[in-house]
């Protein structure tokens, strides 16, 4: 966080930032190597194979990936799932993840349960998989914007948390997310415009 010093000799920050090699000027001593921007995002080996065969997208979408972090306690997750039904699209596939310790993950079970050409997947391993797949994303900022970033895969993103709106908006503003807004001010029919308007 570029709001306090840090005592490092090496600081790491993968999030994007208008203006971001200049955030940490005064914050960390003069000796300190900064690796800064999404360039240095840890990310796991899964999504270093999936690169090596990522598919070429053609701007149709016939798979949708659903994924709000590991807890999403406001239930984006519905929300987008009430936005997939109202389109009436049955032929167009989606990926729902939950994690282990998201507290509506019986209610997106069941949800999806009734849901035509929707799979529910809890406490995956397979995500790298699962976003090559994916011809548009639907989900929160966070570490998964670099993993859909790195494998190219199109996002409607919102903000879960205050401190995803800078990154968010800066990542919209170039045009490699469509960003919403923060998650309290979105609803079902925000996204259905969205999804709509890409269709």
């Amino acid at each position: 966080l570029a709001d306090r010093p840090h005592d490092c000799d090496l600081l790491l920050d993968q999030n994007y930032f208008r203006g971001m090699v200049h955030r940490y000027n005064g914050l960390v001593p003069p000796t300190c190597q900064k690796l800064l921007g999404p360039e240095y995002a840890p990310l796991r080996s899964e999504f270093h194979q999936a690169k090596k065969t990522l598919r070429k997208r053609d701007g149709k979408i016939r798979r949708i990936l659903v994924f709000f972090g590991g807890s999403d306690t406001t239930n984006e997750t519905k929300k987008v799932l009430q936005a997939i039904q109202q389109l009436n699209r049955p032929e167009i596939a989606a990926d729902v993840v939950v994690g282990a310790t998201n507290p509506h993950r019986e209610e997106i079970k069941q949800i999806c349960s009734v849901m035509p050409n929707t799979t529910y997947h809890c406490q995956v391993e397979n995500m790298a998989e699962l976003m090559a797949a994916a011809d548009l994303a639907i989900g929160a900022g966070g570490t998964a914007t670099w993993e859909r970033l790195y494998l190219e895969l199109p996002t409607i993103a919102i903000a879960v948390a205050e401190n995803q709106v800078e990154t968010l908006e800066a990542l919209g503003e170039t045009g490699v997310v469509r960003f919403l807004g923060l998650a309290s001010k979105i609803d079902i029919f925000d996204f259905i415009k969205e999804i709509r308007r890409l269709l």
